[in-house]
């Protein structure tokens, strides 16, 4: 299954979401991309490293929204500091021949911190993370039932899946994949119980599996339990640095705690990660500026939503959003 099954996490309703923000509703806007007023001054620190979580000395480490331009290059820890800066919104870009990363930031007064993922020479041109132990251990008749059931539950044919993912964990009972994908059916029906179950085994059985993490993050969020949610994501974007689903989950959760900053953040992170537009992404980047009461830019971001997917159960509440803040105006 690889890279395909975390493509399934999208399935969670985020129509919910939009409760918490709308509580930031007000008559101010937040300050848009550049810097705010001189008066606060504040520090970027940070530390790039590679996927392994080594460190990338040399980087070139710059900021956007900066007059003058600002840049640095990090230590042989990995490590770089860029103070005197006023508070506002930056992109911090790191660079290192070929590769790069960057992360927004909403700067406060005092220090920031920021980690950057430099994708190395050895991980490989997909972005997959390489194969565990545990998957080698897998018999080839299972991978063959659950790249079946994959298959059945991205064409929405829930029953096939369901008796695929059943046969492929009849054949290995000990299958991170075939329960995370499980875990992935019960929340889609429902069983969140079920589905809990089935996502901490798979994370017991296999720790370097990372979208175990996250589906484990996305159903701990359903149920509201963001306590438990969040330091399964935190492990699950170190085992798996690279999958944008890991900071969408994130963002989720941040959403839900009412961090509309560190939601941002989040799926800024993960768009620039995923390999296509995902409108769910702009879903949470609107309700989240609608908590920040910055309405226009949460109109644009619901606005994507709409466009890039008109007919789900999230869209009638994405509209009423949309034409309240139509009447604000």
């Amino acid at each position: 299954m690889r890279i395909h099954l975390v493509g399934l996490l999208l399935l969670g309703c985020l129509s919910s979401l939009c409760a918490s923000a709308q509580s930031g509703w007000g008559s101010s806007n937040v300050t848009g991309n550049g810097p705010m007023g001189p008066q606060d001054t504040s520090c970027i620190l940070g530390v790039v490293q590679t996927t392994e979580r080594r460190a990338v000395q040399d980087a070139i480490v710059e900021l956007t929204a900066s007059t003058p331009p600002v840049s640095t290059y990090t230590a042989g820890d990995g490590s770089f500091t860029l103070c005197n800066l006023r508070t506002g919104e930056y992109d911090v870009i790191a660079r290192k021949g070929i590769y790069s990363d960057n992360q927004h930031v909403s700067t406060r007064p005092a220090s920031n911190f920021v980690t950057l993922i430099i994708r190395s020479e050895r991980q490989s041109g997909d972005g997959r993370q390489p194969v565990s132990a545990a998957q080698l251990a897998v018999p080839g008749k299972a991978r063959g039932e659950l790249e079946k059931a994959e298959q059945a539950f991205r064409s929405n044919r829930v029953v096939d899946a369901t008796h695929f993912v059943e046969k492929a964990l009849k054949l290995w009972p000990r299958y991170a994949e075939a329960l995370t994908l499980r875990a992935l059916i019960e929340r889609h029906q429902h069983y969140s119980d079920l589905a809990l179950a089935d996502a901490k085994k798979a994370v017991e059985y296999d720790p370097n599996f990372g979208t175990a993490y996250f589906v484990l993050g996305s159903i701990y969020i359903d149920v509201h339990r963001l306590d438990d949610a969040i330091p399964m994501l935190d492990h699950g974007i170190m085992v798996a640095p690279t999958y944008w689903q890991g900071y969408y989950e994130m963002g989720r959760a941040m959403l839900y705690k009412g961090d509309f900053e560190a939601a941002l953040r989040h799926v800024a992170k993960a768009s620039t990660l995923a390999p296509i537009d995902y409108p769910q992404i702009h879903l949470v980047k609107g309700y989240a500026y609608l908590g920040l009461k910055n309405q226009s830019a949460a109109r644009i971001e619901l606005e994507a939503y709409l466009k890039l997917e008109p007919n789900t159960e999230n869209v009638s509440r994405a509209k009423q959003v949309l034409n309240q803040l139509s009447g604000d105006k």
